[in-house]
């Protein structure tokens, strides 16, 4: 299926595309409209690096860092703890967020509670929780730094008691004692990385909006899409599919259902045939001459209606002569009990030109207005046969009042749609249980080749 294929069955079935969506759509934002409301409280901490002669990309960096750090369990473990707050680790990662906005050093802490205290107090937590976790990350940091130094310390001090008083190694330890202690007291002295509270949440707390609408519209262009696409995904399918009933045949094809026929002998079958007969003439307006009989599948069908529909035209007075077209399996032939040639086929002798077509129309049996001319013999190829001498049957035969003419399988072969084209009006003959598909095809196959279908015959078979 190409795509303006595609997209006409989507412009088809828009309307109920779109009111399947627009209903999931007011269906999400019920249910998202009834939920309890939320409450943001956001604080907002600057960072500061140690080191003043640092850049802004270590200011940056250690927001991130931070922001990260925020996340972690024992963080957000230590805010819930403080907050009171009792849920687990997993639903506080939904409710408690970090930011670094424009990568200016700053770092937001949103959290999220059912009134404004709740949503302060836990975001009040997350930044103790966070400061108190980055001064005990430093204060360890910095114990690691002074450890050394102290043992330095004692061990000079160890090794100067035991030095001789004013000696040159007295003097050495001294001097290394005075430098490591002055070390010690630049790291003690030492002012950390610092995270600083600037906008408490206190003073920034919003009801959070109702995330309904936003639902609600990601419901609806989903389900518009997903719509969209099972629309033709069945109407492929049912395509595949069997017909149902008349009025679905008519919508199908375009064409009304000129009767349903349930081909036996008895007046039930003459007077359905009676009412195509009616029906065709209503339509022809008085142009009815060449009449063609198509179908698919096989030809019994065909033949049972093109005999009805001529014996039941020849009943009013009408000269009439069946033709049977149908070159590959002939069967009017046998419903007369007549012999397959001479007849269409034999066209092809060199000696059954036009002034022999006499000779190949036959009487029939009990019938006043009713000749026949039959398939005749069999030929290698219909196709050509038809090409080149259909015309000439035709004209032989104008003086007819009117020619049916039975046809074979359209799915098969061309020939249906060729004589069609040469015939004032066309019925389809529509077995019980068609395809879809292959119904509506047939019909604008013979539209597409000049053909002039008025109605449809249903074959239902016998009872």
């Amino acid at each position: 299926m190409d795509i303006r294929t595609h997209l006409r069955l989507i412009w088809r079935y828009r309307l109920r595309i779109l009111l399947l969506s627009i209903l999931v759509g007011a269906a999400v934002f019920a249910l998202g409209s009834g939920g309890d409301t939320s409450y943001r409280a956001i604080a907002r901490l600057q960072v500061l690096p140690a080191s003043t002669d640092t850049s802004q990309d270590q200011a940056v960096f250690l927001a991130n860092s931070y922001a990260e750090l925020t996340t972690t369990a024992p963080v957000l473990q230590a805010a819930l703890d403080q907050a009171d707050r009792s849920i687990d680790l997993s639903e506080a990662g939904d409710v408690v967020s970090t930011g670094t906005p424009d990568d200016l050093g700053f770092l937001t802490v949103i959290a999220e509670g059912d009134s404004e205290s709740a949503a302060v107090a836990l975001a009040d937590a997350v930044v103790s929780a966070l400061t108190d976790e980055v001064e005990g990350r430093q204060a360890r940091a910095q114990a690691l730094q002074l450890e050394p130094l102290d043992a330095r310390i004692a061990e000079l001090r160890t090794a100067l008691d035991a030095a001789p008083a004013d000696s040159a190694q007295q003097a050495i330890l001294l001097s290394e004692l005075d430098a490591a202690v002055a070390t010690r007291s630049t790291v003690a002295a030492g002012v950390p990385d610092q995270l600083v509270l600037v906008e408490p949440a206190a003073g920034d707390v919003e009801q959070v909006s109702s995330s309904a609408a936003a639902g609600a519209m990601t419901a609806f262009l989903v389900t518009l899409i997903l719509n969209a696409e099972l629309a033709v995904g069945l109407h492929i399918l049912a395509d595949r599919l069997f017909i149902d009933d008349d009025e679905e045949l008519e919508g199908l094809t375009g064409l009304p259902v000129l009767a349903s026929i349930v081909v036996k002998d008895g007046p039930d079958a003459a007077d359905a045939f009676r009412e195509v007969r009616t029906a065709l003439r209503l339509r022809s307006r008085g142009t009815l001459h060449r009449l063609a009989v198509v179908g698919t599948g096989p030809g019994s069908a065909r033949a049972e209606v093109s005999i009805g529909v001529a014996e039941a035209i020849a009943d009013l007075g009408d000269p009439v002569v069946l033709v049977d077209g149908d070159l590959r399996t002939p069967v009017i032939h046998d419903r007369f009990k007549a012999e397959l040639a001479p007849g269409f086929g034999d066209l092809e002798q060199p000696e059954a030109d036009r002034h022999s077509m006499g000779m190949l129309i036959r009487e029939v049996p009990d019938e006043d207005y009713l000749r026949l001319l039959t398939a005749g013999r069999p030929v290698d190829d219909p196709g050509r046969l038809l090409a080149l001498h259909l015309d000439t049957v035709l004209d032989a035969l104008a003086n007819a009042e009117v020619l049916v003419i039975n046809t074979p399988d359209a799915a098969k072969w061309s020939d249906a749609t060729v004589i069609a084209s040469r015939c004032d009006l066309t019925i389809l003959v529509v077995s019980e249980g068609a395809r879809r598909r292959a119904t509506r095809a047939l019909a604008d196959e013979l539209r597409s080749y000049d053909a002039t279908p008025v109605g449809i015959v249903v074959h239902r078979g016998s009872r």
